[in-house]
């Protein structure tokens, strides 16, 4: 307060009475007291600020996941619980992969419109698109149309859409024909190709190889659409008359006389282009089509391998996103639900605001009269201060300009240098940061969750006081606490996990790193040597671990040695931790509960096996299975956000 009284005094002389008095009116006032005062107005001033944009920006991520939703819903027509089952896979979709939200709920839509595709199929077959159509600048609608044609014209079952996928894109890779032609030629001359015998795989090995030799693909098949007719009058199927040509043309003495044969059967117009497919090999494609079975190479495995970190960090943002979701969705359906409520307080305050309008528009009429006046006044001034200085500013840049471009000139290629070598350990550290925020996510997630779980019950208390629904809100400040005592339970562990993720992160990139020795070296030349530095285990995680660990830190573990010495003690260990997880060794039933629901499937236990023979069995009924808690658990958590 005192510096605000001497800049007021030091602006202008004629205020020095004014000074005086209001320094003496001061004399009573704790100026301490104040200070801390107004420094505490200005942090809250600043907490209500950026709780407003935080609300801002959660308002509009509910409205961004509305409007995808809203998509889905068109899209499909699904309502009730199979429009949440479609809202759940987006959610995933949207996790896994980077891309927008309306590419993740096209996909979505497009796929379960067209293949009646479901749970983790959609899933799949939705990011594997957006992934393949984003690495081969493919248009996203075009690739889920050509694959979805295709997979119906040849009948791929629901279970082998996602390997076919991944198949197409090999051959794509291995003959440089783009994954939507591939799918559109196999789906239009898919009858032709099945008569001949052909299956999926060997129709798109055969379209790829055709398109690598130079070969005209629509030709070679219209050629062999043609024969059909031939074939008939000869008393032949398609596949056997295929056989019998193929092999002569194969085998012809000359080139002459293997398109003479082509065309006979064939016709002129294609016959030459299959007489050299045929003989070139592109028709032989046995060894091509094992050859792509034995690779592991996958679209989303060639998605992660070329993801660069400015890729990685929207994924991290979308996951964020999907956390946050429910309470962005929560802000969203609060403020429709409070429209009634601000309406009927609008219509009350309309009266007032008419006045305050009616009152302000004559003083807002004379502020643009005061401001007209005085940038006349100061226009000249402006006017002639800009003459004065500016040929100064251009005759400063002028000396300036030529020393700072000659030194740019010499600078520039030494920082390229200094770049380009640091290059490989600059893209190494990105990607260890990379993955230290993909577990950091991780490890904070549920902590996240916990804390979203207390802001929307918040503002369902909040609402629901407003909509005088107050057993609801009385179950709100319930569920609140009992979320806040979860946040506080992850706090004692995540710090932990967090600088062990990064300890491992580091120790990785460590033990990546290869020293070779030049051959010229005495004794060690020739030779390699690299670091092989054991990680640490995370906390509360369980698993196994052949170095120092903690145990019991977030509740009871079991721990178990393989010395052969303490066998009968630890199986004993081993049973009793199977029966707390829900297995059993001495039943042929094993039955896993989640409150009112019940999965118990027939298992018979032979003698010696153990958990992982059990755990085998139930993987093969865990489909149906799972698809029906999902249902089950997405109906408790409606009760517990409703």
């Amino acid at each position: 307060m005192q510096t605000v009284v001497k800049l007021a005094g030091s602006v202008d002389p004629s205020l020095e009475k004014s000074i005086n008095k209001a320094t003496k009116a001061l004399g009573g006032i704790d100026l301490k007291a104040a200070a801390i005062g107004a420094a505490v107005a200005a942090g809250a001033i600043v907490a209500v600020k950026a709780l407003a944009d935080i609300s801002k920006a959660a308002y509009q991520l509910g409205t961004d996941f509305d409007a995808a939703y809203d998509a889905i819903r068109i899209g499909t027509g699904a309502t009730g619980e199979q429009l949440e089952e479609l809202e759940d896979s987006f959610k995933a979709v949207y996790s896994s992969v980077p891309t927008s939200m309306e590419d993740a709920s096209k996909a979505i839509a497009d796929y379960n419109t067209r293949l009646g595709v479901t749970g983790d199929t959609l899933e799949g077959l939705s990011s594997q698109a957006i992934a393949v159509s984003q690495m081969l600048g493919e248009d996203l609608s075009s690739t889920i149309e050509s694959s979805s044609q295709a997979f119906q014209q040849w009948g791929i079952s629901t279970e082998d859409m996602g390997k076919s996928m991944d198949y197409v894109f090999k051959v794509s890779q291995a003959t440089g024909k783009g994954f939507n032609d591939l799918m559109s030629t196999v789906k239009t001359f898919g009858p032709q190709l099945q008569q001949l015998g052909f299956s999926f795989e060997q129709s798109a090995a055969m379209v790829g190889q055709m398109e690598k030799a130079g070969l005209d693909t629509n030709a070679v098949m219209g050629a062999l659409k043609k024969s059909a007719g031939e074939f008939a009058e000869q008393g032949l199927t398609i596949s056997e008359g295929f056989t019998k040509y193929y092999d002569a043309i194969k085998n012809a003495r000359s080139e002459t006389e293997a398109i003479t044969i082509a065309n006979d059967i064939f016709g002129k117009r294609a016959g030459s282009s299959l007489a050299a497919a045929i003989r070139s090999g592109a028709m032989e494609i046995d060894a091509f089509t094992q050859s792509l079975n034995e690779s592991d190479e996958s679209i989303m495995k060639a998605m992660w391998d070329t993801a660069d970190f400015a890729e990685k960090s929207q994924l991290l943002g979308q996951q964020f996103q999907v956390m946050v979701e429910p309470l962005a969705s929560e802000i969203f359906d609060g403020v429709a639900a409070l429209m009634p409520t601000i309406s009927k307080i609008m219509e009350q305050m309309a009266p007032i605001i008419q006045k305050v309008v009616e009152q302000a528009i004559p003083l807002v009429d004379e502020i643009f009269v005061y401001v007209a006046d005085f940038m006349e006044q100061c226009g000249p001034l402006l006017a002639s201060l800009a003459e004065a200085i500016l040929p100064l500013i251009v005759t400063v840049l002028q000396a300036i300009l030529p020393v700072v471009l000659q030194l740019a000139s010499e600078i520039l290629p030494i920082i390229t240098e200094i770049i380009v070598a640091l290059s490989p350990i600059l893209n190494m550290l990105a990607s260890m940061i990379g993955e230290v925020l993909l577990q950091a996510v991780q490890l904070i997630m549920p902590i996240i969750n916990d804390i979203i779980g207390v802001l929307t019950n918040l503002i369902q208390f909040i609402v629901n006081v407003f909509t005088l629904q107050w057993g609801d809100a009385w179950q709100n400040i319930i569920d609140m606490f009992g979320h806040a005592f979860g946040a506080i339970a992850g706090l004692a562990k995540a710090p932990l996990n967090a600088v062990i993720g990064i300890i491992n992160t580091l120790i990785a990139g460590i033990n990546a790193l290869k020293i070779e020795i030049p051959d010229w070296v005495p004794g060690l030349g020739g030779k390699a040597f690299a670091l092989n530095i054991p990680q640490i285990p995370m906390l509360a995680s369980g698993g196994f671990t052949d170095g120092v660990s903690i145990a019991g830190e977030a509740g009871t573990e079991a721990v178990i040695s393989f010395d052969s010495a303490y066998r009968d003690r630890n199986i004993d260990i081993w049973t009793q931790a199977g029966q707390m997880l829900g297995v059993s060794s001495d039943t042929s039933s094993t039955v896993i509960t989640f409150g009112d629901i019940v999965f118990a499937p027939q298992i018979t236990a032979g003698s010696g096996e153990g958990a992982q023979d059990l755990l085998q069995k139930l993987e093969a009924q865990k489909t149906e299975f799972i698809d029906f808690v999902k249902r089950e658990l997405r109906k408790e958590m409606e009760k517990q956000y409703v």
